[in-house]
């Protein structure tokens, strides 16, 4: 046995310097790695691309950019699976290798991939040979050497499918392939890390959790994931998926937070809550329901999971296996065994279907490919614990949609983006689709939950109600990868717990009933049936209410095929749970009250309505409202919508009271196999709503929100760019959404608050006091222009303006590679749209800069936080101007113009909920008390007054160049049709402005009224007469075309950005004086420690010689 080696001795100081010398080797990596990233040579998808491909080239300084992290790994994709229409234990092993590149696709020397949808299924073979042929005899030689069909490997190529995976280097080649007979459309094969990620927690909920058990932390305790890149963040447990910045070095420093023991807490369980013993004891465990489970995957052999009937891979990964804990702990709570962690559904058949990796990586064939295998598999139930905002990303619901119309029932995450509003995830905010929220086992909604209405109808419409249910999903316990429970939060945990109660009341279907009982249709019913309401939420923000087990297994034993409509009955006097339509009542000549209501049709796939919906009066204050409707043509599959616009009539201007009435409509659904006959049902839901004589004028408000133009489908960047929790403006920038604070505050302070979803010309100016343009991102048609400015000067109407940061340089800077596109995305605005709103204001003499500001303003006793907003540029006279503290440039202004009052803020921060900024809504009450004539603010004498015209000499603030955004290609983005749509009421007389706005047309030198501060008297009206003033705006810069600075700049992307090299080598230099750094500690600390075991041995000497004394 060899001699023990003494404290401190060499094996020490080798292993101690090891450690530092790795340390500093990996810091100087993970300093050293964003440089590569965002080198010259851009690459989404590393180690899969040929040397030969384009490179593409990107700046991004104030986002980073990641590449696959995935690409080059060689091998192939196994497979085990049980055969087609196989249940129970029965199991079979397929292996499928060969794959060569980062997706197991064998790819030759072209770059981009792309999903072609095909009109019908036939096999791959056959798709290949039959596009090949048409396509190329469309190509000329040079264009059909730059496709090649990409051959995939898995198990669902053994049987017919609708799509093949292309490889295109030349893009004219796409271009002729939508043109091909059989194709129905070309998608770029996105990756879907970060366009739809799994959900889980908060990041906020996480570190909670971790201070209350920083005692007790275990390895392999909990899910986890980084920062989400372009969309919805993966929920609270966000440690597992490594950061943009040294992958590699942060995903192993953390792999011992895989999982955190949260024992302690000694939550309820899901069994406890639910309590499935009395099913169980009846028999009904879940047996016979296939359930299936898009995740990462879960292991063959674990010991907590009863009946894994299928494992399938469609990854470039070598284990169907869990090697993150996602796919684990989602089974676990839908079918878990585990005396620590039970479930409701023991006994039903899980299909696990891996289309993420363990880094979360997944692509859109993968998912394709999984979703056909689906529906030859023939599953009941799917759970999809994945979201984003991105509806538009049409081969990915389309596919969903048409399993929804084979039967097959979607269960989906609502998102873990709340507490903020707007956030609703997709798929889940389909009408076809269960979503579900999370609450807490004592029955409160989950801060981390998603909230507010969907987003997809906007402008025109108002958004469907979501969630479709609540379940548990705050602190749930269940199974982690090998054995044994955790906890973890989220809608992807409340999903599968809503998936379980779903087949354990499906199993208790018998199975000659089926196709009745089923269905899509019929378990969203029940769902909702059995739904138990939560006190003081919104229907927003719960839907129906938490899911009650029993109640909805007793509304299965009872149900016939039915339409239903959700809210089943509409009572806007209901103030909480009808919030926020319950707080602006009904009154005439205000914009119509608009709610979309889901129709679920329980007869049929299919359905269509017999007549015309029609609303009857059952009232006498009933008949003065004037309904009408908007509807789908076509209710498929199992669901549709309807639309409801409701106004009182002008001659109810005095009217007061509750009207009520019933809404009716007829449905038709083709027979179920084997009736001959098809079937209809009669649907009626009651309406009551509040009505109010018609408010004085300078209460009301009207919120502009035509111009407001969000992502998707546009790159439309955030307001704050100091919030780095998203990149995107993606929640709508509505009064009920991200601005609700301000609503709340407005309406509880007898204001009403209206939206306009139509262009300018479409109301009546002299029904309200302020029109609010907030954070608009569109363009304005020159007959709103010349409408807006009669309304003000002439009309009286008060005009609030809340602009946000425009600067171009910076767009520039945000611009990333979006892989669902294949192409380089540079925001289409700024934060606003500055440039458009000078037009807007031109002749009132306002202009805001391209001065990206960030301070304090102390208005009265409100201190309020500028975060990267705009400043004023110029401002007519007599106008009364606020400064930032310590700051050169104005970024509130307050002036009168002609009759009408005009109010004029550089940034959003105070007002935007889901910035979580320091809120300030107050400030908005006091802006529309100005804009309306009612009262000045106590701090209005605070300000600068201006007798003469301003114009900001900053040199920071520079005026946008007048004829950005005119091309033909950016207003047809931004600039909506001049039309009133349903949502509007139309003004008595339209205004008679017919000259257009050309692209080329430069901006006319601009009239500037000689405005007014009036210090009292504020409802006096003094006419001025306006006189033209040149200068303010520079139109030879319009006429002269771009700047030298503009032309020099790096549109295009052919070279990087020159703080991209500069950052490159700034980083070099920073890493290598930290391994200097730490060179010298370890130098430092050998001699200290050196001198420690020079005492050690003295002392142990004299303690030997002392012993050998006694």
């Amino acid at each position: 046995m060899g001699k023990p080696m003494p404290a401190g001795g060499c094996g020490t100081q080798k292993a101690s310097a090891a450690f530092v010398l790795g340390l500093a080797v990996a810091i100087l990596a993970v300093l050293l790695g964003p440089a590569f990233t965002i080198s010259p040579r851009f690459d989404s998808d590393a180690g899969a691309r040929s040397p030969q491909c384009p490179a593409r080239v990107t700046n991004a300084t104030l986002f980073d950019l990641q590449g696959d992290g995935a690409g080059g790994r060689p091998g192939g994709v196994d497979a085990s699976a049980a055969g087609v229409g196989g249940s129970g234990s029965q199991r079979q092993n397929l292996d499928f290798t060969g794959a060569r590149d980062g997706r197991g696709l064998s790819l030759g020397k072209l770059c981009d991939r792309f999903v072609v949808t095909f009109r019908d299924y036939k096999l791959v073979g056959e798709h290949k040979a039959r596009l090949s042929q048409r396509l190329n005899a469309r190509l000329n030689e040079t264009q059909r050497s730059a496709w090649e069909w990409v051959d995939r490997k898995n198990v669902a190529l053994k049987y017919p499918t609708d799509f093949g995976l292309v490889a295109v280097k030349d893009r004219s080649v796409l271009d002729v392939l939508r043109s091909v007979d059989v194709v129905r459309d070309v998608f770029a094969d996105a990756k879907m890390a970060g366009r739809r990620e799994l959900l889980g927690t908060t990041e906020r909920e996480h570190k909670l959790a971790l201070e209350m058990v920083s005692d007790s932390l275990k390895p392999g305790d909990i899910l986890a994931k980084g920062p989400g890149r372009l969309h919805t963040p993966f929920s609270s447990d966000r440690l597992g998926e490594p950061s943009r910045r040294g992958r590699g070095l942060i995903s192993r420093a953390l792999s011992f937070a895989q999982g955190f023991n949260f024992s302690s807490f000694k939550r309820s369980q899901i069994k406890s809550l639910y309590k499935p013993e009395e099913l169980w004891k009846k028999g009904i465990t879940g047996k016979g329901i296939k359930v299936g489970i898009f995740d990462t995957g879960v292991r063959e052999d674990h010991p907590d999971l009863k009946n894994i009937a299928m494992r399938v891979n469609f990854t470039y990964q070598q284990s169907t296996s869990d090697g993150l804990g996602h796919g684990s702990f989602v089974a676990g709570c839908i079918a878990s065994v585990s005396p620590g962690c039970p479930s409701n559904a023991p006994d039903v058949a899980l299909h696990t279907f891996k289309v993420f990796t363990d880094d979360q990586t997944s692509y859109t064939s993968w998912y394709l490919d999984a979703l056909n295998y689906a529906m030859v598999v023939k599953l009941h139930i799917i759970n999809v614990s994945i979201g984003g905002p991105d509806w538009s990303d049409k081969p990915f619901v389309h596919k969903f949609r048409e399993l929804v119309g084979q039967g097959v029932i979607i269960i989906c995450a609502h998102g873990n983006a709340g507490p903020d509003y707007g956030t609703a995830n997709n798929p889940g905010d389909e009408h076809w689709s269960i979503a579900v929220g999370g609450h807490t086992d004592d029955f409160k909604i989950a801060h981390f939950q998603s909230r507010g209405h969907t987003m997809q109808e906007k402008p025109f419409g108002y958004g469907r109600i979501k969630p479709d249910v609540v379940a548990y999903g705050h602190q749930v316990s269940s199974l982690r990868m090998e054995r044994g429970c955790k906890e973890a939060s989220g809608t992807s945990v409340a999903s599968p717990v809503a998936a379980g109660i779903a087949a354990l009341v499906a199993s208790s279907v018998p199975e000659s009933e089926w196709h009745y009982k089923l269905t899509p249709a019929s378990m969203k019913q029940v769902l909702q049936e059995g739904a138990e309401r939560l006190p003081r939420e919104s229907i927003y923000i719960q839907g129906p209410g938490k899911a009650n087990l029993h109640k909805s297994f007793e509304a299965m034993q009872r149900y016939e095929p039915k339409v239903t409509v959700f809210p089943g009955s509409i009572d806007l006097l209901d103030q909480d749970y009808m919030w926020p339509l319950s707080k602006t009542p009904l009154y005439a000549t205000a914009m119509p009250l608009i709610m979309n209501l889901t129709i679920t049709n329980g007869l049929g796939a299919h359905g269509y309505f017999e007549k015309e919906p029609e609303f009857t009066a059952t009232n006498k204050l009933g008949e003065a409202l004037d309904v009408h409707f908007e509807r789908i043509n076509v209710l498929w599959p199992w669901s549709g919508w309807i639309a409801i616009f409701v106004q009182v009539r002008d001659s109810g201007r005095n009217l007061t009271g509750v009207a009520e009435g019933v809404i009716s409509f007829t449905i038709r659904s083709p027979p179920f196999p084997g009736e001959r006959e098809g079937r209809s049902q009669r649907v009626e839901v009651p309406f009551k709503a509040k009505v109010i004589r018609t408010p004085d004028r300078n209460k009301r408000v009207l919120w502009d929100d035509y111009h407001n133009i969000q992502y998707p489908p546009e790159y439309v960047p955030i307001d704050d760019l100091n919030y780095r929790k998203e990149m995107l403006d993606w929640n709508g920038d509505h009064p009920h959404t991200n601005f609700h604070p301000v609503f709340d505050a407005l309406t509880d302070n007898g204001y009403y608050v209206e939206v306009l979803g139509s262009s300018l010309t479409c109301f009546d100016a002299s029904n309200y006091g302020t029109l609010a343009l907030v954070d608009s991102e569109g363009e304005f048609h020159a007959e709103e222009i010349e409408k807006l400015h009669n309304d003000v000067s002439e009309g009286g109407l008060g005009l609030l303006i809340v602009g946000e940061w425009w600067n171009k340089q910076q767009m520039r800077r945000m611009k990333f590679f979006d892989d669902n596109t294949r192409d380089i995305w540079t925001p289409i605005v700024g934060g606003a749209n500055v440039p458009a709103l000078n037009r807007l204001l031109a002749d009132f003499g306002i202009a805001f800069s391209d001065e990206i500001t960030t301070g304090q303003i102390r208005l009265g006793r409100n201190v309020v936080s500028v975060n990267t907003g705009t400043s004023i540029k110029a401002f007519p006279a007599r106008s009364s101007l606020f400064t930032l503290d310590g700051g050169l440039s104005p970024v509130l202004g307050l002036t009168r113009v002609g009759q009408g009052n005009v109010l004029a803020f550089g940034d959003t921060s105070a007002f935007d909920f889901n910035t979580h900024a320091n809120l300030v809504p107050s400030l908005f009450l006091d802006f529309v008390k100005y804009t309306a004539g009612v009262a000045y603010p106590s701090w209005f004498k605070a300000g600068t007054v201006h007798n003469e015209a301003y114009e900001n000499g900053n040199m920071k603030a520079r005026l946008p160049n007048p004829s950005e955004g005119l091309d033909a290609k950016t207003l047809k983005i931004l600039r909506r049709p001049l039309e009133c749509h349903t949502n509007a009421r139309r003004p008595k007389e339209m205004p008679v402005a017919e000259r257009p706005l050309k692209p080329e047309e430069p901006v006319a030198n601009p009239v500037v009224p000689d405005a007014e501060v009036i210090m009292n008297g504020i409802h006096k009206v003094e006419e001025k007469v306006a006189t033209a003033v040149d200068g303010l705006l520079d139109v030879n810069h319009a006429l002269a075309g771009p700047s030298e600075e503009d032309a020099t700049s790096n549109v295009g992307g052919a070279m990087p950005h020159t703080g991209i090299v500069q950052a490159y080598f700034q980083r070099q230099l920073f890493g290598f004086l930290v391994v200097v750094v730490c060179l010298c500690v370890l130098i430092v600390w050998r001699k200290v420690h050196s001198g420690k075991r020079s005492k050690l041995r003295a002392t142990k000497n004299r303690y030997t010689r002392l012993r050998q004394i006694v």
